[in-house]
């Protein structure tokens, strides 16, 4: 790579509450530390890295992995990839104003937001590229000898090591039938892709709504190409462990599981999507009039899906199957978080049943929610290989 802008994780370094001496320094006599905390939590992060400069001790307050912790979860953020200008935006969701640019080496369609503070961006050509969104600094994934067309890139987490792990797939025409191949990268250990085992199926990765990544994990839909399969369930998931670097079995999704109705692939392939929603894998089914249910994976040992949730959308969101309503995070109130057909992020409140905008982001071709926070970083920075 380039340069380096990944580490590992120091999620487990941070409070949720300043420690003692930076709230004693952080005390100036004029306003008791608590409050001083509490009126900065209700800032958003650029007011805050402005105030920055006001002194010293403000500095290490907002800049405490722990206040940080805490301001992330009540800010919101988005990560947006403008296209036309090759750039990267993190935005407030709440304002949609953005307040970080960061310029990236070729135009993006594609990317994954799934690690604090990272960011994987596929672009139209050539081999993707990392950033780091607190840092800024922009990382050249090596290029894959022997594929002759780049694929997009996913980025993920391995808890136990810290590692983190960039899988790429394509396809190839063999005997008049398809082969599907993974390869896969280990950030700061080496540049060279090296062939994971092939998937038991062929799997959708192209598209952000049919993979996700949690837990060491990265989830797939599987693909377009088992039209005429009989016994593959349309809501079936294939899974990749980052630390085995092996597939686990094909896991039944809550419809197929059930066996209440026979689900024809074909037919049904479109109405799924996955989804990642307060650390749980979820499983999101549109069907007949704009209704959606998510279903939540609450024992994957023993593939038990729970339906938390049945929300009616509006039928001005839902006029087209491919880009249908999708649930992005759930806010401290408890409402869900979709982004909607043309960029638009609306909230849904399960409590009233009823749906309110928050911003529209139509000017982007890719967002995701960024799941760090832009007062300090949690990725430590690895040197480049010599």
């Amino acid at each position: 790579m380039e340069s380096a802008a990944v580490g590992r994780n120091d999620d487990e370094g941070r409070r949720d509450k300043v420690s003692a001496p930076l709230a004693v320094a952080a005390d100036n006599g004029l306003l008791p530390t608590d409050l001083l905390r509490e009126i900065l939590l209700r800032l958003p992060a650029d007011a805050l890295c402005r105030l920055r400069l006001v002194c010293r001790p403000w500095r290490w307050f907002t800049s405490d992995p722990g206040f940080a912790n805490a301001h992330a979860t009540r800010h919101l953020l988005i990560t947006g990839l403008d296209r036309s200008r090759r750039a990267v935006h993190t935005l407030d969701m709440s304002s949609g104003n953005i307040l970080r640019r960061i310029l990236v080496p070729r135009q993006g369609f594609d990317l994954t937001t799934a690690q604090p503070d990272l960011v994987c961006v596929s672009p139209d050509h050539g081999p993707s590229f990392l950033l780091n969104s607190v840092t800024g600094v922009v990382a050249t994934m090596p290029k894959n000898v022997g594929c002759a067309v780049e694929s997009p890139s996913i980025l993920g987490l391995v808890p136990a090591t810290g590692e983190y792990k960039v899988l790429r797939f394509h396809l190839e025409s063999m005997n008049r039938s398809m082969v599907q191949y993974c390869h896969v990268v280990t950030l700061g250990v080496n540049r060279r892709w090296r062939a994971g085992s092939r998937p038991p199926m062929i799997i959708e990765w192209r598209r952000s709504g049919h993979r996700v990544v949690m837990g060491g994990v990265a989830y797939f839909l599987l693909g377009t190409c088992l039209l005429n399969s009989a016994s593959i369930g349309p809501d079936s998931i294939a899974s990749f462990d980052l630390a085995t670097e092996e597939w686990r079995p094909t896991m039944a999704g809550p419809l197929s599981s059930s066996g209440s109705s026979k689900l024809l692939y074909h037919k049904h392939r479109h109405e799924f999507r996955l989804a990642k929603l307060n650390g749980c894998l979820v499983t999101v089914h549109h069907y007949q009039d704009c209704l959606m249910n998510l279903w939540f994976l609450v024992d994957a040992d023993k593939g038990i899906w729970a339906k938390k949730h049945s929300i009616q959308c509006e039928p001005g969101f839902c006029k087209h199957a491919c880009d249908p309503p999708h649930p992005l995070s759930v806010l401290n109130d408890e409402r869900i978080v979709f982004r909607v057909l043309g960029g638009v992020l609306r909230a849904y409140d399960p409590s009233t049943s009823m749906w309110a905008d928050l911003a529209s982001l139509g000017g982007y071709s890719a967002i995701g929610i960024h799941e760090g926070s832009l007062l300090c970083s949690s990725v430590q920075p690895i040197n480049p290989d010599p």
